[in-house]
């Protein structure tokens, strides 16, 4: 299983060294054995949108990330700018709505990130 799950993390690399058919054969034959194993991938909203992004379902893909990811904290999903600047997410993130969630994100980042420094200040001077 922890072969299964490595392999599921390599599927942002598959899509760039891939082949669609190649890429979608070696998805399906993933989401197979996590299925057998009990597990349905796309119970968790990450892995769903990664799923919907590698197979071109852009505008559900799109959905998915304005209903069930733009409402979490971007705390929930460190590195989400470099994750989202790779080429399977290009489309999805031109879109304008996108734009205003990850704007939003940016926005709760930053205002997280400066409760913290001046936290740590408030420490420091103590």
């Amino acid at each position: 299983m922890k072969y299964r799950a490595a392999q599921f993390l390599a599927l942002d690399a598959w899509y760039t060294t891939l082949d669609d058919a190649e890429l979608k054969r070696r998805l399906e034959q993933l989401l197979a054995v996590e299925r057998s194993f009990g597990v349905e991938p796309t119970d968790d909203p990450a892995r769903a949108f990664q799923i919907l992004a590698l197979t071109g379902e852009t505008e559900e893909a799109i959905k998915l990330a304005l209903s069930r990811l733009a409402s979490e904290s971007p705390l929930n999903h460190p590195g989400w700018r470099r994750a989202l600047d790779q080429p399977q997410y290009r489309d999805i993130v031109a879109d304008a709505r996108v734009q205003a969630a990850l704007q939003r994100w940016a926005e709760q980042e930053a205002y997280v990130r400066e409760q913290v420094r001046a936290y740590l200040a408030d420490l420091r001077a103590a």
